[in-house]
């Protein structure tokens, strides 16, 4: 079954690679720096400062909003993208109902806080991501590159953008 937390580095370069292939899917990756199964828990994805930026003072406050809302659901798409990669892509299994509604919960303080969300705008947002990336990870040729990113990471331990982009180049023709 598949948990919040890693079982070893090989789980860990799943989780790492689900959310690459996120990034690049949403087009994203612009924000994406590097992989590095060795660093500390919360930073095996760095991201470039650009992405932790605060829109300008004089933004309005629907500019502000929509900005928090999208980092809310990049981030959300992240967290789902590591759990359905490493349970899809590596287990060949489903995520657990019990485990998803723990998801949903986690996110409800999260999107709140960072976006003030309602519990049912993020159970929504949730649904909309969860359903995409379950459709990517099921997606053969999505998951044989996903494990090629994973075994190229396993292997040498960090990965730049240029060299993460290089391998998932072919998503961005399917």
């Amino acid at each position: 079954m598949t948990t919040l937390k890693y079982t070893d580095t090989t789980d860990r370069a799943f989780g790492l690679g689900g959310m690459a292939v996120a990034m690049v899917v949403w087009e994203s990756e612009r924000f994406m720096q590097s992989l590095d199964i060795d660093a500390p828990a919360d930073l095996g994805l760095a991201l470039y400062p650009e992405f932790f930026m605060i829109r300008s003072p004089k933004a309005s406050p629907r500019e502000a909003w929509n900005d928090a809302v999208e980092k809310f659901q990049l981030g959300t798409g992240l967290l789902i993208s590591n759990l359905l990669c490493r349970a899809l892509v590596r287990q060949n299994t489903e995520i657990t109902p019990q485990m998803r509604q723990s998801l949903v919960r986690s996110l409800e303080d999260e999107g709140r806080q960072s976006a003030d969300l309602t519990p049912a705008e993020v159970e929504a947002l949730f649904s909309k991501a969860y359903s995409y990336f379950h459709k990517i990870f099921s997606h053969p040729a999505v998951a044989d590159l996903t494990r090629t990113l994973c075994s190229t990471l396993e292997s040498e331990r960090h990965l730049g953008h240029e060299r993460v982009m290089e391998i998932l180049a072919p998503l961005q023709r399917l």
